[in-house]
């Protein structure tokens, strides 16, 4: 099996990554600068792959948002996956790939409500607006009978990055906490997970959907914060205040402070597996250590 992947110097995309080379399956790597150029190059980098997987996409969460970085965050999602398509497109269909796997974010339903995939309530600010423009443009491929799965990832754990990443030096001090009054969901998905998802839905050509990439055992950020205090034997009794979430950073604080509950309803019914369903499993397959 040929996949082409954008994003794959991120940390889902480099895990993504080497779990296909331990299966032997070739990886074209699509850089950022191959996907500034004309849609024929593009096109010619992903001719005879079976699929694609595109992950590319500004980071959310890396400074206060101001408005030229709402428009990298929109831009680099929206712009890189019309192009993606619009390269698949000129592709005879007897070399086209059959799969767009196309990552999204469960950042698009309201807060403080429980949603699955069939859930209508989204939302309707600019993080919203960035996702759904996302979706669409995804799922113009099908005009070209491609199939397309759109991912939408919770907050990924992983031990090589993702929200853990970042969350570990002030816990292994001791400075760890509930952010706010904790009370909010967690919904967060093993990078492991991740990877399995991913490989069930490149093998049932039936799915075809928005599927919610969450573990099936939610938590709030407190018992979250409890959890990973306890497994690496440190103290949680700190609390960042939302006032002060805010003047870090900006609008993007409501994105960790006003978080739905999110069930992976779709991938279940299908029949796929979580290996890592409740947090206390994930934070064990990652060995950590204090």
């Amino acid at each position: 099996m040929k996949v082409s992947i954008t994003g794959s110097g991120g940390f889902i995309g480099s895990e993504i990554t080497r779990n296909f080379k331990e299966h032997s399956i070739e990886i074209i790597r699509l850089s950022r600068d191959l996907l500034q150029n004309d849609c024929t190059e593009i096109a010619e980098a992903i001719k005879s792959s079976d699929v694609v997987i595109n992950l590319a996409g500004a980071p959310i969460f890396s400074g206060r948002w101001n408005q030229k970085k709402k428009d990298l965050i929109y831009n680099s999602r929206i712009n890189t996956t019309r192009k993606l398509v619009q390269s698949i497109s000129l592709l005879e269909e007897s070399i086209r790939p059959t799969l767009l796997l196309n990552a999204s974010a469960i950042g698009v339903y309201s807060p403080h409500k429980i949603h699955d995939e069939y859930s209508a309530d989204l939302r309707n600010d600019f993080l919203g607006k960035v996702i759904k423009d996302w979706e669409k443009e995804a799922n113009r491929v099908t005009e070209y009978k491609v199939r397309v799965a759109i991912l939408r990832f919770g907050l990924v754990i992983g031990k090589n990055g993702g929200v853990l990443n970042r969350l570990l030096p002030l816990y292994r001090i001791g400075l760890g906490g509930k952010l706010g009054n904790g009370k909010q969901p967690f919904p967060y998905v093993c990078i492991e997970d991740i990877i399995n998802a991913i490989n069930f839905l490149i093998t049932h050509p039936e799915c075809n959907a928005v599927y919610n990439l969450t573990a099936p055992v939610n938590c709030t950020q407190k018992e979250f914060s409890s959890i990973l205090a306890h497994t690496l034997h440190r103290p949680a009794i700190f609390t960042v205040p939302a006032f002060v979430l805010k003047i870090l950073l900006g609008k993007s604080s409501h994105e960790l402070l006003h978080t739905p509950h999110v069930i992976s309803r779709r991938l279940t019914e299908a029949g796929f597996k979580f290996e890592y369903p409740d947090l206390q499993s994930t934070l064990n397959y990652l060995q950590l250590r204090y």
